[in-house]
This record gives C-alpha cells, sequence and structure tokens, in this order.
C-alpha cells in the first residue's frame, strides 16, 4: 500500500489452498480496503489497480453475490458512510504500478494439438462436444453413465486412471486433489500437457 507514492504497508494472508487466483486477487482486495479503513487520514480518497477484468466486471454486476465480491460491496458502503471515496482501475498485468514486484513467470511453448484444445475448451473431441453438434447419437463416457465432459476425463473417467495417477501424484505435493481445471492449466502446464497427450481419443470413443 501507497500513500503519496510511499509505501506503507505490506500485507499478507495464507490462504486454503483451493482457493482460485480470482478468489486470491478479490480477497487481497478486500484486505486492502479494510486496512485502508483504519487509516487517519484527512485525505480519504483511494485507487485500487487490479489486472483482474473478472473482479471488476463481478462488482458491477448486481447479479452475482459470491461470498467475496458481496463482502467488498459491503466494505466499500461502509466506507462511504465515513466520506471515503473509492475508484478501482484496471491497468494490464498492473504495469508501471509501484510494489508490483513479482517476476514474470517464463512462458513456454505449447504444442495445440486436437488433444490440448479439447481439453483446454471442451470443444473437437469429448463427447459432450460431439452430442452437441449432432456428430454423435450420446454423450455417455463408456467408463459410466455420465456424460464424457472435460471435467469427466481430467477427474473421474476410471479408462484415464493410470494417466490420472501421473498428474495427481505431481500435484499432491503441493495441492489438494481434486482442483479446479483453470488453476491446474495455469500451475501445472506441463504435467497437465502430457496428461492430455496421452489420452487415447480414438480408442476411448469406440469403446
Amino acid at each position: 500500500m501507497f500513500i503519496s507514492g510511499h509505501h506503507i504497508k505490506s500485507l499478507q494472508c495464507r490462504l486454503n489452498k483451493r482457493c482460485t487466483n480470482n478468489q486470491a486477487e478479490q480477497f487481497a482486495k478486500l484486505t486492502g480496503l479494510k486496512y485502508n479503513e483504519t487509516l487517519q487520514t484527512t485525505d480519504k480518497t483511494a485507487t485500487v489497480y487490479t489486472d483482474s477484468q473478472i473482479t471488476l466486471d463481478s462488482l458491477r454486476n448486481g447479479n452475482i453475490h459470491t461470498n467475496i465480491i458481496a463482502e467488498i460491496r459491503k466494505e466499500l458502503n461502509e466506507m462511504m458512510k465515513t466520506n471515503w471515496r473509492v475508484k478501482f482501475r484496471w491497468v494490464k498485468e498492473l504495469a508501471g504500478i509501484r510494489g508490483n514486484k513479482f517476476p514474470e513467470k517464463p512462458k513456454m511453448k505449447i504444442n495445440l494439438t486436437q488433444n490440448f484444445t479439447t481439453m483446454v475448451t471442451g470443444h473437437r473431441k469429448s463427447k459432450a462436444y460431439l452430442l452437441r453438434f449432432k456428430i454423435i447419437e450420446a454423450s455417455i463416457c463408456p467408463c459410466c453413465t455420465r456424460d464424457q465432459t472435460t471435467d469427466h476425463l481430467l477427474f473421474e473417467c476410471e479408462l484415464l486412471n493410470k494417466e490420472r495417477n501421473i498428474l495427481k501424484l505431481s500435484i499432491l505435493k503441493t495441492e489438494d486433489w481434486p482442483t479446479n481445471k483453470t488453476y491446474v492449466i495455469k500451475k501445472y502446464i506441463k504435467e497437465f500437457t502430457r496428461f492430455f497427450n496421452e489420452i487415447p481419443f480414438d480408442k476411448l470413443n469406440a469403446a
């Protein structure tokens, strides 16, 4: 946190391992606002910088009432009662913002195979997608009676237990399982790439 360009406070919180990036971002904003309200200052204006467009859109959308978003709205209302004026500003990757000292992650080249597209977007090879476009007559996975969605393939399909166990062993070193697919892709892209490249869709869907 900065006042007139001077660093005054760094806040740190321990979050649950299941916490998503968006939840972490929103909780950080909530924590900062709560601390800001305690400051003894005559200048009651604050600017909150974020690179999360999802957070900004959620705050603007009155139909979204997740716990953290609701708490942020409540805190903003409380601050308004004591004459605080708070504005949010989106900055791409927080470029140029003082205090943004997190190094960029090295970029990894990914081979955009059909398996990759299927697992990330849900398009192309999953039975749920093929049924949607009436290419096949049923979306049931051969392993059970559930629809063959990408989440099913990643977390449940018994025919992929061997491949999944390799992925799980890598994640369980630092995280709980199951976890969010988007989080897996972002944090464990190498392991996730290995997993989806080993999915034999042709044999799986022929079963």
